[in-house]
């Protein structure tokens, strides 16, 4: 599943999530939540427990259910507590391994860490890398090998602070509060942490975050817990008690005096004591975070202020992260709508203008009596011409590279692609003299993969062995398939890569020294072949021959293998 599907995936189950519906949806069948590890009543140690339902991408109808205390591996066969078997999920045939990836619960997060696992781990199609932590989200697309699960987060264990004593040190609450607030760059979830940890460490009854609209100078309700509020209220800064608190950057802390009527706030409702504290980053006012309680003879102490600032403090900066992320995510979906557009104009209009001078040019050749050097003209304006061509498709690869357009859940036949690529390169390399052969060995077999990226990676590495190798030199292909995986090389006997270069061929926009014929490419070639490889969980590698010239090795896993009953 490529990218956009993945990110669409994950707006949808944040949509029902937000609109009640995703229980709905998720509830047939409802699975049994089992603890793991067979822990069902700790005692003596504090466990948090995440309720967590994993649903097969491809079969609604399978799933499972996990009330998970502890450290998890998941993987195949079987194994002791704290062990979970996918065997009935067709582990073997997706690609999982025996120990392929650690489940960690904390109080804050979920992560999960690959274990060294053959085909890897990839979270919304991208991969996880080895051994790295990576924080779990409800809605995540998690994909084991070839394996997918929709990952709906059910229950989280209670707030950090619930446990924390109201006469403990502010110390003692921050640590928790400062790791839960900087788990989260999405706004949403960060308002939520803070407001959550709010009610808990000031034991009060509403909650409250409002930062400043910088276009109006206002200040925007942006969430609340305690009171039936309309997201997006706004309040004036010169004349209410938040505003002061903008103004000033000084905390205000209220309380209904013996005898007086409760205090009204700007939500409408009546409360016994409040407390406002400025967000605050850099000196700057961001904003409000606000605590009410609503019981008769509450009261806010001095403390309570003082961790109510901390908190605002800590919130203040995972807001700034927060909109700092938003404003990337933003600038890369307008960079793939660009690319994606780029795309379009250079495969379509471009190439098509491009193709009609090509055609035109040699009906001038056909029709119109000519002289030799007019001939020769007329040749070189047709050679250009198709240089010019392939100079666009290496564009138009250029900018597939930064859209979502690898997909991996398809039948091909990788030896046909190969063979297409090598036959789609015999002129070039019969023009310079250049011997172009491939092997294959081993049985063939179709597999699971893109078949447009992984044409595009062959094509791409024989070409650049034809273009930097000079005449008479030769070019060999050798496809090999085995149970446990597929090895692609493609070799010559050129003059090789210089050392110092190797380290860098697999960069974006890395340019070389030039081709036989003295012309760079403008560096994406290699990166076309490491994204399309690495889509399909394989590796690629570049080296110099013992015996002269260069070669590049890819490799892939044996799981891709695509068998009919997967399509069942």
């Amino acid at each position: 599943m490529n990218v956009q599907t993945s990110k669409l995936i994950r707006e949808l189950s944040r949509e029902l999530d937000a609109e009640g519906l995703y229980a709905l949806a998720a509830s047939k069948p409802e699975p049994e939540f089992r603890p793991a590890p067979y822990d069902p009543a700790p005692v003596g140690r504090d466990v948090p427990v995440w309720r967590v339902r994993f649903d097969l991408v491809y079969d609604g109808r399978r799933c499972f259910g996990l009330d998970i205390n502890g450290e998890l591996t998941l993987g195949r066969g079987e194994g002791e507590d704290g062990f979970v078997s996918l065997d009935a999920f067709d582990a073997e045939a997706l690609g999982v391994s025996r120990a392929h990836l650690m489940l960690r619960p904390t109080p804050s997060q979920l992560f999960v860490i690959d274990r060294g696992s053959t085909n890897g781990t990839w979270i919304n199609g991208r991969s996880i890398g080895v051994n790295t932590p990576h924080s779990l989200s409800n809605g995540d697309l998690l994909t084991l090998g070839r394996l997918e699960f929709a990952v709906r987060i059910v229950a989280r264990p209670p707030s950090l602070l619930d446990a924390a004593v109201s006469g403990g040190a502010p110390a003692e609450i921050l640590l928790p509060i400062a790791k839960a607030l900087i788990a989260h760059l999405d706004m949403r979830e960060v308002l939520d942490c803070a407001l959550d940890v709010t009610l808990s460490a000031v034991r009060a009854e509403e909650a409250s975050i409002w930062l400043t609209d910088e276009n109006t100078n206002e200040l925007v309700l942006q969430g609340a817990r305690g009171i039936d509020s309309a997201q997006g209220m706004r309040l004036s800064v010169s004349k209410t008690v938040a505003g002061k608190v903008i103004q000033t950057g000084q905390a205000v802390r209220v309380h209904r005096q013996t005898g007086a009527d409760q205090i009204k706030v700007k939500t409408g409702y009546l409360v016994e004591a409040v407390m406002y504290v400025p967000l605050t980053v850099a000196g700057v006012p961001i904003g409000v975070m606000s605590a009410a309680h609503h019981a008769a003879g509450r009261r806010f102490s001095e403390r309570d202020q003082i961790v109510l600032g901390h908190i605002a403090d800590l919130t203040a900066s995972a807001v700034q992260n927060a909109r700092r992320f938003e404003a990337t995510s933003r600038a890369l979906d307008r960079h793939e709508r660009v690319a994606t557009s780029l795309s379009y104009a250079l495969s379509c209009d471009l190439k098509g203008l491009l193709n009609s001078i090509i055609g035109y040019t040699g009906l001038l050749d056909i029709y119109i009596p000519t002289a030799a050097d007019t001939s020769d003209l007329i040749g070189r304006i047709v050679d250009a011409s198709e240089e010019m061509a392939t100079l666009l498709d290496r564009m138009v690869e250029a900018a597939r590279l930064t859209t979502s357009h690898i997909t991996i859940h398809q039948c091909c036949d990788l030896l046909e692609m190969v063979k297409r690529a090598v036959h789609d390169r015999q002129r070039a390399a019969k023009d310079k003299g250049i011997r172009l052969e491939l092997q294959a060995s081993g049985t063939p077999y179709p597999i699971f993969g893109d078949e447009s990226s992984l044409y595009r990676a062959a094509l791409n590495l024989i070409d650049n062995a034809v273009r930097f190798s000079g005449p008479r030199a030769q070019v060999r292909v050798a496809l090999d398939f085995s149970p446990c995986e597929i090895i692609l090389v493609v070799s010559d006997t050129g003059p090789g890569i210089p050392e110092d270069l190797l380290p860098h061929l697999f960069r974006r926009y890395f340019r070389g020294r030039g081709t036989a014929e003295g012309r760079p490419g403008i560096g994406l070639g290699l990166e076309v072949v490491r994204t399309a490889v690495e889509a399909h969980h394989g590796t690629v590698l570049a080296r110099n021959r013992d015996t002269g010239g260069a070669e590049f090795v890819l490799w892939f896993p044996g799981a891709l293998r695509y068998c009919a009953a997967d399509e069942e």
